[in-house]
């Protein structure tokens, strides 16, 4: 995590990250978070939204993951295009 992600963070109201379905990107998107949280910033202001969706199986298995490693998870997802 940069000095400048950090300092934007502590400003924010809310961090809203995009993630998509695929562990390469579900692993370092919560490593992220998990440094921010380490950092100070406050998990209620740190939320996921699930991104590129093939289907509804695959967004339940995604919500899931992101909501064990303890974080909200935005009630909408954004299907693939």
């Amino acid at each position: 995590m940069s000095k400048g992600s950090l300092e934007i963070a502590r400003c924010a109201s809310l961090i809203i990250q995009p993630v998509r379905p695929s562990l390469d990107d579900l692993n370092p998107a919560i490593r992220e978070f998990n440094g921010l949280f380490k950092a100070g910033i406050p998990k209620s202001k740190l939320a996921f939204v699930i991104n590129a969706v093939s289907s509804p199986a695959e967004e339940k298995a995604t919500r899931n993951y992101l909501q064990k490693a303890g974080y909200f998870v935005l009630p909408v997802s954004l299907p693939e295009k």
